[in-house]
């Protein structure tokens, strides 16, 4: 999935489909939590 949104920018949600933009909703979660994580003793 991640190679399909390789070099494309984010210019408006119409130019995702419903997986790519799910995927990068799921991502960012991931990533939230992971710094969140380090950052808490």
């Amino acid at each position: 999935m991640a190679n399909r949104l390789s070099k494309r920018n984010f210019l408006k949600e119409a130019d995702f489909e419903t997986e790519d933009l799910l995927y990068l909703i799921d991502l960012a979660a991931h990533l939230k939590q992971a710094r969140k994580a380090r950052r808490e003793p």
